[in-house]
C-alpha cells in the first residue's frame, strides 16, 4: 500500500514537535506500527530483530519510512547514525533492527537540524557534552554503574552543572526496591510525580518515556489489590499501567473494577486500552458506552485538538472504505450539541475514517446520543444485548505506542 503523502508529512512534523529530530523507530510507535511491547523486548534481548513483530511487513513498513526519509530530506534535516542498544539486563549490547538491509538502514538513521551553536558546542563542550549524553544513555538503558560514572565524570568537569541534582534523583529511582502493596505503592506514586516525572522531563526530555515506563508498571502492580476510588480516579491502577503503557494490564485493571461500567474515567481508559491492543471494534462500541454514560464528557474528548491527532496517527496509512459507517455511528454519538450543528466536523470524520478498512462496528442507529439515549451497541459487547460480536474484535494483542489519548 502507498504511504498517503499527507499522513507521512504529518507524522514526522509531530515527531519534530515532540522530539525536536525524526527518530525512524519513534514514527513506528506513534503510528501504532510497532507495539512498545514488541520494542521492549527487542532493547532488552528477547527478540532478535523487529521484522515478526512490525504490524504492516516488512514492505509496507519499507515503503513508509522510504516516504518519511523523503520529506526529512526535503525539510533539509541531516542524515545521521542511530546505534541502538540494549536496556537492563541487555545494556551495551549492539541491536539490528532488521535482517533486511534496506529496512535496517532505514531504521539505523536519524535525522535533526544542524545549527551554528551545535557545532560551536562541538568545540567547547565537547567533554561536558559527552558526560551528559552518556548518562542519559545510561539511565535510560537503566544501567545504574554507568550512570553513576557519567556523572562522576561530570562533576569532576563542571560541579556546578544543573542536571547534577536531577541525574541523582533518577539514579535512586532506579535503585529503589519496587514497591509492594496498596501503601508502598501510594507513597511511590506520589514521589514519582513530587521527584521522579520533573527530573527525567528536565534530563531525558522525550527519552523520559523509556525511562519511566517500568517504574510506572511496578506501581501499577503495587496498586492492583486495591480498590478503585470514584472520588479519586487517578490513584488507581490502571492510571500507573497507562503511565507505563501496559495497555493489557490497564485493560485487565479496568474490567476488575465492579461496575466499572459505570464509571466515565474508567471506560476511556477501557476504549483506550482496546485500541492500543488493536481491538478496534471494540474500543469503538466502549466509546459508544462512553456516550451513552456521560455525553458531555464524550464530546469534549473527541473535540480535544490531542485526540484528534492521536486518532489520526494510530490509523494513518488505512483505508476508508467500509468506514463510513463507523464515521457516521460517531457522528452519531456526538451528543446534542452536535445535532445543532449544519455541518459534521471534517477533521473528526477524517480521523474516524482511518480505521482499517477490515474492522467492523455495528451501525448505530441515525438517532442522536442525548441524555440517556444512545447509538445501539454491537451484539455481545459487555454495553450492550447479548449475541456473537460480528467481525474479528479482539483477535489481535500486540501492544502500544508512545502517543496517547488524553484523559478529560
Amino acid at each position: 500500500m502507498k504511504p498517503h503523502t499527507a499522513q507521512v508529512q504529518a507524522a514526522v512534523q509531530q515527531l519534530l514537535l515532540e522530539h525536536g529530530e525524526y527518530v525512524p523507530l519513534e514514527l513506528l510507535l506513534a503510528t501504532n506500527r510497532l507495539a512498545y511491547e514488541d520494542y521492549r523486548a527487542w532493547r532488552e534481548g528477547r527478540l532478535e530483530t523487529l521484522d515478526a513483530v512490525l504490524a504492516d511487513g516488512q514492505r509496507e513498513s519499507c515503503a513508509w519510512l522510504e516516504a518519511a526519509q523523503s520529506w526529512a530530506c526535503a525539510l533539509a534535516l541531516t542524515a545521521e547514525p542511530a546505534v541502538h542498544h540494549g536496556w537492563a539486563e541487555n545494556a551495551g549490547t549492539g541491536l539490528v533492527a532488521s535482517a533486511d538491509p534496506r529496512l535496517n538502514a532505514l531504521l539505523s538513521t536519524r535525522f535533526r537540524h544542524i545549527r551554528e551553536h551545535d557545532q560551536l558546542d562541538l568545540f567547547i563542550d565537547s567533554a561536558q557534552t559527552a558526560a551528559v549524553n552518556t548518562l542519559v544513555d545510561a539511565l535510560t538503558a537503566r544501567n545504574v554503574s554507568e550512570a553513576r560514572g557519567a556523572l562522576d565524570r561530570l562533576v569532576r568537569i563542571n560541579r556546578d552543572h544543573g542536571q547534577r541534582f536531577h541525574a541523582a534523583k533518577l539514579i535512586s529511582a532506579l535503585e529503589a526496591p519496587a514497591p509492594e502493596g496498596p501503601e508502598q505503592g501510594f507513597d511511590r506514586f506520589e514521589r514519582m510525580e513530587r521527584e521522579w516525572v520533573p527530573a527525567a522531563s528536565a534530563l531525558l526530555g522525550a527519552r523520559r518515556r523509556d525511562f519511566l515506563s517500568p517504574l510506572w508498571r511496578n506501581i501499577g502492580r503495587a496498586l492492583d489489590p486495591a480498590p478503585f476510588e470514584p472520588g479519586n480516579p487517578q490513584r488507581h491502577a490502571s492510571r500507573a499501567y497507562r503511565e507505563g503503557l501496559d495497555w493489557e494490564r490497564m485493560r485487565r485493571s479496568v474490567l476488575a473494577v465492579p461496575g466499572h461500567e459505570n464509571v466515565p474515567v474508567l471506560l476511556a481508559r477501557l476504549a483506550e486500552a482496546h485500541w492500543r491492543l488493536r481491538e478496534r471494534a471494540r474500543a469503538i462500541e466502549t466509546w459508544f458506552a462512553l456516550c451513552r454514560l456521560a455525553p458531555e464528557l464524550f464530546e469534549k474528548m473527541i473535540e480535544a485538538p490531542d485526540f484528534l491527532d492521536w486518532a489520526r496517527r494510530t490509523g494513518a496509512g488505512c483505508g476508508a472504505r467500509s468506514n463510513a459507517r463507523v464515521v457516521s455511528g460517531l457522528d452519531a454519538a456526538r451528543g446534542a450539541r452536535a445535532r445543532r450543528r449544519a455541518r459534521p466536523a471534517p477533521r473528526r470524520r477524517r480521523a474516524i475514517a482511518r480505521l482499517r478498512p477490515g474492522d467492523r462496528v455495528a451501525e448505530p442507529s441515525g438517532r442522536r446520543c442525548t441524555g440517556n439515549r444512545a447509538p445501539p451497541l454491537a451484539p455481545g459487547h459487555p454495553y450492550g444485548p447479548a449475541g456473537a460480536i460480528s467481525g474479528e474484535a479482539g483477535s489481535r494483542h500486540r501492544g502500544s505506542t508512545v502517543s496517547r489519548v488524553p484523559e478529560r
